[in-house]
């Protein structure tokens, strides 16, 4: 008697039922609610009804000719105790392979080794909160982009970046903190031109300026950044610089991953969503020293990230709701500036702010004249032209939501 498990006459029923499920889960609506169909290789929609339609067709022809199949099924399927050697030769196979890989990687091609260094890494420490942070306490002449002159770049001993040496941040002054990225930081600018420091020197401008703002960081590191300081100062308004960038940062727990070959002091934290759609912090940061990482999900996480799905905006969208409503919980105004310079459409128009309430500040929908070219040369990092652009639409702003007089 023929003893594998698969040669009965119900083999075939259960292998068109099994081909009718995937047929079914295929279907694109279906699978939009767990991936986007959007990928960045092309548009995935064809390809998902077309794999749907053909499991269909082999489940009605597995059915129809259930017989044919069944004697298939009998004559090359092995038997019980010979398939699960044999899967288990498999399983075994497929380890030695990967692992094989993974010790080659490690030994000649390291996808996470150093090529080149952050303009910032000279002047950041790990932090085991935020992942990194600026060092307290530090003056430095600063190269950002080659042949540009250097910098100043002052930290004081919060490690908070301010115009001179020595700068004191009063706590009992009304103060405007800024977070975000490196747009926010100022880089490759001195400090009275990013446009916070002309802000600060603005007509009437009543309020101190703190600027959180670090390189690399995104939504959730600027959060808890806030998080950290907003309650040392009279904090009367919170302004956050997001750029389209920081979605995929949101969404990435090594920066090397997205940034292939930089020097790094540590990974971030990673925040995910609850099921009512509330953030939640899913892994803490790690010292890179400590860190151990497989060098072949980094490959796949990087193919992935190249070719897969658009990155999805929920995680965006709801860490910029959890940060403005922490800040008007403390009794401070919150405004967002969404800055973009390859953008044209209104960030209204991004699902990303979809629902928020908060006054945004959009320079995609309304921006002079040579935009795009306001920018460092060779780089994609504001000047001080653009700065002052910004500086601007924030005062106007100010003056609308009534925390600042009119010239």
């Amino acid at each position: 008697m023929d003893d594998s498990p698969l040669s009965t006459k119900s083999s075939a029923l259960w292998l068109s039922l099994v081909c009718l499920g995937l047929a079914i889960l295929l279907w694109p609506p279906l699978l939009e609610q767990f991936i986007s169909l959007n990928w960045k290789i092309c548009d995935m929609h064809p390809v998902a009804y077309g794999s749907q339609l053909l499991m269909a067709i082999i489940a009605v022809l597995i059915f129809i000719g259930w017989r044919q199949v069944n004697r298939w099924f009998s004559k090359y399927v092995p038997s019980g105790k010979t398939l699960i050697f044999a899967l288990i030769a498999l399983s075994v196979s497929t380890f030695l392979c990967l692992a094989a890989m993974e010790l080659g990687l490690r030994l000649f091609r390291d996808p996470l080794r150093v090529t080149w260094e952050p303009a910032d890494h000279k002047r950041a420490k790990y932090d085991p909160i935020l992942g990194w942070t600026y060092i307290p306490s530090t003056s430095v002449m600063q190269t950002f982009v080659k042949s540009q002159p250097s910098v100043p770049v002052h930290t004081n001993e919060q490690g908070i970046r301010v115009p001179t040496p020595g700068t004191r941040l009063d706590p009992n002054r009304p103060t405007v903190i800024f977070v975000g990225g490196s747009y926010t930081m100022g880089y490759g600018l001195p400090f009275e031109d990013t446009f916070i420091g002309q802000l600060a020197e603005y007509p009437n401008f009543p309020y101190q300026v703190v600027n959180l703002g670090v390189e690399a960081y995104g939504t959730d590191q600027a959060w808890l950044r806030l998080q950290r300081y907003m309650y040392d100062f009279n904090t009367i308004a919170v302004v956050y610089t997001m750029i389209p960038a920081h979605v995929n940062r949101n969404m990435n727990y090594d920066r090397r991953v997205l940034f292939p070959g930089v020097r790094m002091v540590g990974t971030k934290p990673l925040f995910g969503l609850k099921r009512d759609g509330s953030v939640c912090l899913k892994k803490k940061p790690a010292r890179l020293e400590d860190y151990n990482y497989l060098r072949l999900w980094v490959h796949v996480q990087r193919r992935w990230l190249n070719w897969g799905p658009q990155p999805r905006l929920e995680l965006s969208h709801a860490l910029i709701n959890a940060m403005g409503q922490e800040v008007e919980a403390a009794g401070a105004a919150f405004i967002v500036v969404y800055w973009s310079f390859w953008e044209d459409d209104a960030a209204s128009a991004y699902p990303v702010f979809d629902d928020i309430s908060f006054p945004l500040v959009d320079l995609c929908a309304q921006h002079p004249d040579g935009w795009q070219y306001m920018r460092l040369p060779k780089d994609s990092h504001p000047n001080a032209e653009a700065g002052a652009y910004v500086a601007k639409r924030l005062a106007a702003q100010f003056i609308e939501l009534g925390l600042m007089p009119e010239d």
